[in-house]
């Protein structure tokens, strides 16, 4: 069984942070698990801070976060926080 994928566009930073939160509590509650990062154009720490949170959720919840077509402007930023496990 496949859970749905929620494609997220633009940029992951905190100038989007509060409408990205949101929109992912949202999917989450749909029962998305996968974020499709191909549209996304910028990340910074605070797109790093709503991934771990998405996946915190997710993990209280006996789910996983699943990321896919991580694009290398988000790759780069987990791999500075060391978090490029997040990406795998």
């Amino acid at each position: 069984m496949s859970t749905p994928v929620h494609a997220l566009q633009g940029a992951l930073t905190i100038h989007h942070a509060v409408e990205l939160q949101a929109q992912l509590q949202q999917q989450l509650a749909a029962g998305t698990d996968t974020l499709d990062l191909s549209a996304v154009t910028d990340c910074d720490a605070a797109g790093v801070q709503l991934l771990l949170a998405t996946d915190r959720s997710l993990r209280d919840n006996g789910r996983r976060l699943r990321l896919q077509a991580t694009p290398a402007v988000v790759a780069e930023v987990l791999q500075r926080c060391g978090l490029q496990a997040l990406a795998a």
